[in-house]
């Protein structure tokens, strides 16, 4: 009797040992990384001057500057939204019945740049717009992002010019058009 006794106290010992042993416990981290309004900043003024009446045809030709004074156009996607694009259109220029056509407005950007962020999640591209020749008589994209939703960065051109192609023999007058910039929503 005094073997079970002793072996009970053994196994009573035993398993206070074991219930006493630490155990790992799982814990749960939560991180939420929120988006802010994004905003853009694009072309606000736009003045070609004046030029003499000219038998030939002729060129006139501005940076198209930002309200910074810069000719340098970009959005802060902090919003993180996808896909967008910003875009710009012109109507033709107008005095009275006067008339220089939409298609002889033509931009002309640097090659589309991430500025910050994650160079590959920005696949946009504004190819039209990288070499003369491109009129805005019909939308163009300036430039794009393509990537995924949730991706942030800040994307655009460092510098946009337009050219407006004068027919030889223009009547005089002060033209005027409306040139349409789509910008994207970049609100949460």
């Amino acid at each position: 009797m005094k073997k079970i006794i002793v072996l009970s106290l053994a196994l009573v010992a035993g398993l206070f040992m074991v219930s006493n042993v630490t155990k790992a416990a799982d814990a749960l981290l939560d991180l939420e990384i929120t988006a802010v309004d994004g905003y853009c900043i694009y072309g606000a003024d736009l003045d070609l001057w004046s030029e003499s009446q000219s038998y030939d045809a002729f060129n006139m030709t501005g940076a198209f500057l930002n309200v910074s004074g810069d000719a340098k156009w970009f959005c802060n996607d902090t919003a993180g939204k996808a896909p967008w694009t910003l875009d710009i259109s012109s109507d033709d220029l107008e005095a009275g019945t006067y008339v220089i056509p939409a298609t002889n407005i033509e931009v002309l950007t640097t090659a589309a740049t991430v500025y910050q962020g994650n160079a590959a999640a920005f696949t946009g591209t504004n190819a039209d717009l990288i070499s003369w020749g491109a009129n805005i008589a019909t939308t163009k994209t300036v430039f794009e992002k393509t990537s995924a939703a949730g991706t942030v960065g800040e994307l655009g051109v460092d510098n946009v010019t337009l050219r407006v192609l004068v027919p030889a023999n223009q009547e005089i007058w002060a033209y005027q058009s409306t040139i349409t910039i789509q910008v994207p929503t970049m609100s949460v």
